[in-house]
């Protein structure tokens, strides 16, 4: 079963996570919002998301490196689907073509993964944009599972926003085995709100 469960459809299937690690943002499913999660229930590579609402374009990851430093697990530990990589995986995600000066990206990315030998350990999230790159170290919550796996949770704010960003998630130490990743993220404004600023704007310069 997979640990990291984003759907309420879905929560009640396991009962044995905390709920502490159960995050959906307030926004999701506004408008100008995505979600996308991977279980890598299966060793296709690239994959699409097994789960996602993405109008602008379909969600693929990539797992990168290759055999025997990068190989996927049926079972692992008991969680289901693992991809074990001393590279990274990369999470291609499409937005919304609103790029205007003003508007900002939030993304939250969350990750259920065990580090190699320490699970002290936390991975570090990057993105690239076409005009932008940067890494999140520090997870805004992360914890310990019962399973030794540990899960985290991270925020990004890009400004304006991007109509493509890619997100990595990258080892702590040579290797890191990943069960399942999500990401929601929002545009703000959103499109249909830029259009009301546009009219407003308007009739503000007839009024004058």
């Amino acid at each position: 079963m997979k640990r990291l469960i984003l759907s309420a459809l879905l929560i009640a299937a396991i009962a044995s996570l905390a709920q502490a690690s159960i995050f959906v943002p307030a926004w999701r499913g506004d408008a100008g919002s995505t979600y996308q999660e991977w279980f890598f229930s299966t060793d296709d590579n690239p994959v699409v998301a097994d789960m996602y609402n993405n109008a602008y374009g379909t969600p693929m990851a990539q797992i990168g490196g290759a055999f025997p430093f990068t190989t996927w697990y049926n079972d692992l530990n008991g969680a289901q689907g693992v991809w074990k990589t001393g590279d990274m995986i990369q999470l291609d995600i499409y937005n919304t073509p609103n790029t205007a000066i003003g508007t900002h990206k939030d993304i939250v990315v969350q990750a259920v993964y065990m580090p190699l030998n320490d699970a002290g350990l936390l991975a570090q999230i990057s993105y690239q944009t076409s005009s932008e790159q940067g890494t999140v170290a520090a997870p805004v919550y992360s914890e310990i599972l019962s399973n030794g796996y540990t899960y985290s949770r991270w925020e990004i704010n890009l400004e304006p926003n991007p109509d493509f960003e890619s997100i990595f998630i990258l080892p702590p130490a040579c290797n890191i085995y990943v069960d399942s990743m999500a990401v929601d993220t929002i545009c703000v404004p959103e499109p249909a709100t830029m259009a009301l600023f546009g009219i407003a704007g308007l009739l503000l310069r007839r009024k004058k």
